[in-house]
């Protein structure tokens, strides 16, 4: 059974609740009581600025608890009721526990289970993450991850893994074409997965992946 099912979330709003808000559960009871899907709420309840009310409410539309922004309109509140948050609140902190004690092994299957499900868009990409992995070199170190996708052969693939992003660097010191990670020298799939779980919601085409590395640079 797929790892966040059996935890009783849906795999298309897997979170890690470890890069969460500290403040996350308390303004989802806020909202999940006062039926209110409003950033200012919070805002307001918890006592804190705007911007970061606003992160809260993209995270608990990650994890399920509300829908999408709608310009001035309210964010519709998914959860009915307390008990049902509280429920999710136990699965959130079950599948960290989890996530935080994969073996390398666990972390790559999890990985394919959860990218498989996103069908065509089997691909993630962002513009950089850092993250303590094992360099292609052989010695740990930072990195920044561009992407991670499955390829044809349902194995984990990468590209654009560079040390120090920002800092003189430019696309031709970057290997820009995917790769498979099992050439990487010892690749951590444990950190590979943290990357996967905070981005899936960013799930695309191989193609679109393209499109993302252009208009970064």
């Amino acid at each position: 059974m797929d790892m966040h099912v059996e935890m009783g979330l849906d795999s298309k709003n897997v979170i890690d609740s470890g890069s969460l808000d500290p403040l996350f559960e308390e303004a989802a009871r806020i909202i999940v009581t006062l039926r209110s899907g409003f950033a200012s709420l919070i805002q307001r309840r918890l006592s804190i600025g705007y911007d970061r009310a606003v992160r809260i409410m993209d995270q608990l539309e990650k994890a399920g608890i509300v829908g999408e922004a709608q310009g001035s309109k309210p964010r519709e509140v998914k959860i009915q009721d307390e008990s049902s948050l509280e429920n999710l609140l136990v699965a959130l902190r079950r599948t960290t526990e989890i996530i935080n004690n994969m073996t390398n092994e666990e972390a790559y299957k999890d990985i394919v289970n959860l990218l498989k499900q996103k069908g065509d868009k089997r691909y993630i990409a962002v513009s950089d993450w850092e993250d303590e992995c094992e360099g292609d070199d052989g010695d740990g170190t930072e990195v920044s991850i561009f992407g991670i996708g499955l390829d044809d052969d349902d194995e984990i693939c990468v590209a654009a893994m560079v040390d120090n992003i920002g800092y003189g660097h430019g696309p031709d010191d970057f290997p820009r074409e995917w790769t498979k990670a099992t050439e990487l020298c010892e690749p951590d799939y444990c950190a590979f997965h943290r990357f996967v779980v905070d981005n899936i919601g960013k799930a695309m085409t191989k193609e679109e992946t393209y499109e993302v590395a252009e208009y970064y640079w």
